[in-house]
């Protein structure tokens, strides 16, 4: 493994290899976990090309009043909101090609 190093004087960039030290930091270094939000437009619009809107709409409606609430006023939709996660297991989703998808659109 090695990392750059740019000097910012003369912009001149070399290549130097890490220490076992370093290598052995960044491998033991907590693992970040990054969680993908989309605006609620953006996420109909992916389920609804991937026909799978109503079906959701459908099982919102099954999940009581909160539920109904959270879908129709979020203005953003994390992926890991208890609601979009108990509907990827309930429905069997795959809501990372749907943020990809959702992602995409404009």
């Amino acid at each position: 493994m090695d990392r750059v190093e740019i000097n910012v004087q003369t912009g001149e960039v070399t290549t130097v290899p890490l220490t076992e030290q370093e290598i052995a930091a960044i491998q033991n270094a907590p693992q970040m976990l990054i969680v993908r939000s989309i605006d609620a437009r953006r996420l109909r619009l992916a389920l609804h090309q991937l026909d799978l809107l109503d079906k959701v709409e459908s099982a919102i409606a099954t999940l009581g009043k909160a539920a109904q609430i959270d879908w129709e006023y979020a203005t953003e939709i994390k992926e890991d909101y208890p609601l979009v996660v108990a509907l990827a297991t309930n429905l069997g989703l795959d809501t990372d090609a749907i943020f990809t998808l959702a992602a995409f659109l404009s």
